[in-house]
């Protein structure tokens, strides 16, 4: 009863959030200047002031703001319809459709080798701690997340792609396995190297944290080797952190990551949602943006209730 209580608010909770989420995106994006009707007509001598109003009354841009989010949601949540997406010319729905499935390729991939790369690399540093290989590994991680996303993609472009010609620099093709890897090389390296650095810095705080406790020491003192008890006895406890790590990146495999997929001109839910906020779509951008804060607020649900099951200490709480 206790947990489904807990459970019900906190589901409670993450609607409010998401119901708050979807109004300001909406607000924030209907109050940005310009429209795509105007600069529609700026862009086309040919079009009329009456086509302009027309095309505004039914686009419903003249609607005042509790009306137009009310129809948007009306339409959205009662009637399924993600709508029509005025700037790009397509059925939302075909848009994600074409989008999400390329952004978790990129986004998938870097996940899954920062996860394989971070989690031993911090193991090292717990081994071999204020030596040489976790000086250097630190040293590492700390260039990694200070370096901009948007430079470490130009520099690899510049060497792999202009300099060396090992590879593509931009696009995404899926003619066959190797052209796809190909083309996916480039943007999943940036995005693992940035967050391999950052996991890497929090995994290696947790490790270093355990290693001082009692029961590393008494493990010690049976004759267990150091690598035995990072494994068997510091690598369970530190995967409360670890279910923090993943847990929050979830929304990253939907949303994207912006800046990569812009350099590599990786046709994404990042350039997506770059295009709709700057295109002022309407219709578009609040939707994309209630997603992915929609995806957050359940990714830390998510992290609450696995805290219960990886960490008794919790449950019982």
């Amino acid at each position: 009863a206790r947990v489904a209580r807990f459970l019900t608010s906190r589901l409670l909770q993450v609607a409010g959030m998401t119901i708050a989420l979807s109004f300001v995106s909406f607000a924030l994006v209907r109050w940005m200047p310009g429209d795509p009707i105007s600069e529609q007509a700026a862009s086309n001598p040919n079009m009329k002031p009456e086509d302009v109003r027309r095309l505004r009354a039914e686009w419903g841009l003249d609607d005042p703001l509790p009306v137009a989010y009310g129809k948007w949601v009306h339409q959205i949540a009662w009637h399924g319809d993600l709508g029509w997406s005025k700037a790009k010319g397509a059925p939302v729905r075909e848009l994600l459709a074409d989008r999400i499935p390329k952004t978790l390729l990129l986004t998938g991939t870097a996940f899954l080798a920062s996860l394989l790369a971070a989690v031993p690399l911090a193991g090292v540093c717990a081994l071999w701690a204020r030596r040489w290989p976790d000086l250097l590994l630190n040293a590492a991680a700390f260039l990694a997340i200070s370096i901009p996303t948007f430079w470490l993609g130009t520099m690899l472009i510049l060497v792999f792609g202009v300099r060396l010609q090992w590879l593509p620099v931009a696009g995404y093709d899926d003619e066959s396995l190797g052209v796809l890897l190909r083309h996916l090389a480039l943007p999943a390296l940036t995005l693992v190297l940035v967050q391999t650095g950052q996991w890497l810095r929090y995994l290696r705080a947790g490790f270093l944290d355990e290693m001082r406790l009692d029961f590393v020491r008494t493990a010690r003192a049976k004759g267990l080797s150091p690598a035995r008890v990072v494994v068997r006895h510091v690598l369970p406890n530190v995967f409360v952190l670890l279910v923090t790590l993943v847990t929050l990146a979830i929304p990253g495999l939907f949303s994207g990551a912006i800046v990569t997929e812009i350099v590599f001109s990786w046709r994404g839910m990042g350039t997506l949602l770059y295009e709709a906020v700057t295109l002022k779509d309407a219709w578009l951008a609040p939707l994309v943006f209630t997603g992915i804060g929609a995806l957050v607020f359940f990714s830390n649900l998510l992290a609450d209730v696995l805290y219960g099951i990886v960490d008794p200490r919790v449950r019982r709480a």
